[in-house]
């Protein structure tokens, strides 16, 4: 087990005024994304990368495999939470947020939330 150090303490998270995920904050959103994603690469074993093993013997890569599976429903979720909305207005103001997450995972570098997100948008359902 590896303990992290980290230079300064972490940012104070922002806390919705509801509930409902339309009053979350996109950046913290992809904050605790970002969280939940690093365990599960930091668990990636260098061996499960060799040869490709996720493809051909899923119990020789067991994490890759996991955050395989994260992208999926990560994707499938974004393009969902969209499409569940009544109406167009509706629909249409769920894109903006998700394409404000989006913009926030790039700009802290959560370049695999960010690949998540994008792949829901550009679901045939969605596009």
């Amino acid at each position: 087990v590896h303990r992290v150090v980290f230079s300064e303490k972490p940012p104070q998270p922002i806390e919705p005024r509801t509930p409902n995920f339309e009053d979350f904050d996109p950046i913290e959103i992809v904050r605790q994304c970002c969280l939940l994603e690093q365990n599960l690469y930091r668990m990636i074993h260098p061996k499960e990368c060799l040869n490709q093993k996720w493809t051909k013997n899923k119990e020789e890569a067991p994490n890759i495999v996991r955050l395989i599976q994260r992208f999926n429903i990560i994707s499938c979720w974004t393009s969902t939470t969209i499409l569940r909305r009544s109406s167009l207005d509706k629909r249409v103001k769920m894109l903006k947020k998700f394409i404000n997450i989006a913009i926030k995972a790039r700009e802290l570098n959560n370049f695999n939330f960010l690949q998540e997100v994008l792949a829901g948008l550009n679901s045939s359902a969605v596009y």
